[in-house]
């Protein structure tokens, strides 16, 4: 499998963290963060309201901006309408759907709280998302109840997604990045941890391909992030951090299948510089698989679009 530049698409340095997500023949990209001023000590991240669509060749063919600014928020997608949860700075759920060929942004409930860079997933007419616990929010009625707290030390940019009535939460970061993994019986409400990964997934690109399969891309290096944790207040180290080269900071680069009935990660393929990001989203589309946007190296984004041919049998 091996992932190849198409286009240039959205913010014009790039974003990351975003809401992106299909329905039917377009393509949504909304919010995101990026560095518009340069990279610390001189500028600042900052977040954006802008929302492209895009047709499914990534040609524009409008763009607006929301109501919102969506960073590090959940993202589920069930048939054609796509929920957004909290992120940074927000403590709602939105719903999104295409009416009159225009995208509605529908709010549709006020947690009251924010979660940030968390884990969720829509089974059986409910989602099930968190970070330090597991909410449950009922689509019909539109209540919300508090489920069991999560075992693990509560962690962002995981890999998650749901299986045969599991929600799986794969590695991510706190002060470190994480190597333990685990997984949430929805129905017995009871978390159990797995086997530890052997390499860390922290901000890796995640796609189900089916309930065997899911494919993962992209992530960061787990000695350098424990480091630039430990030391990232120090102005020297700061601006040697962000002065290094793509390939010092060591983005994975390979391309990973995790076999969710034996619960393994296993290589799929080698891949290249150019997949080698961090918070970027993968999408399938027909028979193609499509890498777009996310950081090529801290606080650098990239606006590209990568495709790659589908055949996971």
């Amino acid at each position: 499998m091996e992932f190849k530049k198409i286009k240039e698409i959205g913010h014009a340095i790039g974003l990351t963290s975003l809401f992106c997500e299909s329905i039917d023949d377009k393509v949504i990209l909304y919010g995101g963060s990026n560095f518009p001023d340069g990279v610390p000590p001189q500028g600042m991240r900052v977040t954006h309201k802008d929302m492209y669509i895009y047709d499914t060749n990534f040609n524009l063919i409008s763009k607006k901006m929301g109501n919102i600014a969506p960073d590090r928020g959940i993202c589920l997608k069930e048939n054609n309408i796509i929920y957004f949860i909290s992120g940074a700075g927000n403590t709602k759920i939105y719903k999104y759907y295409f009416k009159n060929n225009e995208l509605q942004e529908e709010e549709i409930y006020d947690l009251g709280f924010e979660v940030v860079g968390g884990y969720g997933c829509i089974y059986k007419g409910k989602i099930y998302f968190g970070k330090e616990n597991v909410y449950e929010f009922d689509l019909e009625t539109l209540s919300l109840n508090k489920k069991s707290d999560f075992i693990g030390i509560p962690r962002e940019q995981s890999v998650y997604f749901e299986s045969n009535g599991y929600i799986y939460v794969l590695s991510g970061a706190s002060n470190i990045c994480h190597l333990d993994s685990y997984k949430y019986d929805i129905l017995n409400d009871k978390w159990e941890q797995l086997e530890n990964l052997n390499m860390n997934l922290t901000g890796s690109s995640f796609l189900k391909i089916s309930n065997e399969k899911v494919l993962i891309t992209g992530g960061c290096n787990k000695e350098i992030f424990d480091e630039a944790v430990k030391k990232l207040s120090y102005i020297e180290f700061k601006k040697e951090y962000f002065n290094k080269s793509r390939e010092e900071v060591k983005f994975n680069k390979d391309i990973y299948v995790y076999d969710i009935v034996n619960e393994k990660l296993e290589l799929l393929s080698k891949g290249n510089i150019e997949n080698a990001t961090c918070g970027s989203t993968l999408l399938k589309i027909l028979d193609d698989v499509y890498l777009i946007n996310g950081e090529y190296k801290p606080g650098f984004r990239t606006r590209n679009v990568l495709k790659a041919s589908l055949n996971l049998k």
